[in-house]
């Protein structure tokens, strides 16, 4: 709502340069007129689609900020400012077979130990392992089960 009002109020040129501005900065320039209320109901709005896009793939946006290049934040904030889902599907499903093919085994382990998590690898073939309240769960299966959290990147 606050982000409609914010739209009908504002004049094309200022809007645009916001917009603009955001997509390049991911800041909002005080001559826009956002208010505070306004850019936090943006903010909840975006993280519920992005949360929703996402999660049928078996991954949340913490994950996936992990595995999104600063270069890259450009493109995805304009990819979500318009509404762009192929972009951000494509990407998070590139993120999720990475994820559950064990491509991201050794960064993933490098995250969640530095989050305060226990991992290691277990067996002869070395399968990456991380402690849950369940006792050591593989992790991929982990990830799936949301039995560890991973804070966003960004």
């Amino acid at each position: 709502m606050a982000w409609m009002e914010w739209q009908l109020a504002t004049p094309d040129a200022v809007r645009t340069e916001a917009i603009e501005t955001y997509i390049e900065t991911d800041a909002i320039p005080e001559t826009a007129g956002v208010s505070e209320e306004q850019i936090s109901a943006v903010e909840a709005g975006i993280r519920s689609s992005m949360e929703a896009l996402v999660q049928p793939m078996g991954i949340d946006t913490a994950l996936w900020s992990h595995f999104v290049d600063d270069a890259d934040l450009p493109a995805f904030r304009k990819a979500i400012m318009t509404s762009d889902t192929k972009t951000l599907t494509d990407h998070a499903t590139r993120v999720a077979e990475a994820v559950y093919s064990g491509r991201a085994d050794s960064y993933l382990m490098e995250v969640l130990t530095e989050a305060g998590h226990v991992v290691g690898v277990v067996g002869d073939e070395e399968r990456p392992m991380v402690m849950t309240k369940e006792g050591p769960v593989e992790l991929a299966d982990a990830l799936r089960r949301r039995l560890v959290k991973v804070k966003p990147a960004y």
